[in-house]
């Protein structure tokens, strides 16, 4: 099975809240390549729905090295296929 490559394709889901709009708010995201997962999390104390969704996203494809092929799946139905 190898060291993984940038044809390897990595999951991403993602999810975003706040209570209130603006409020204290937090995101996730789970990061799939080759059946293991990575969890990724944050908070703020005052922000918007639209923001944690977003920084969901964004913080997840930072996470992954440029070049690799991702299929992401937002809960808000946002998603970006990169080339």
């Amino acid at each position: 099975m190898g060291a993984p490559s940038a044809e390897d394709p990595v999951e991403i889901y993602t999810d975003g809240a706040c209570s209130g709009n603006p409020g204290p708010g937090g995101w996730g995201a789970v990061m799939r390549l080759r059946g293991r997962a990575r969890e990724l999390s944050g908070f703020e104390a005052r922000t918007t729905n639209n923001r944690m969704e977003l920084l969901a996203a964004i913080s997840a494809r930072e996470a992954i090295r440029a070049g690799r092929a991702r299929d992401g799946r937002a809960e808000g139905g946002l998603k970006r296929d990169a080339p």
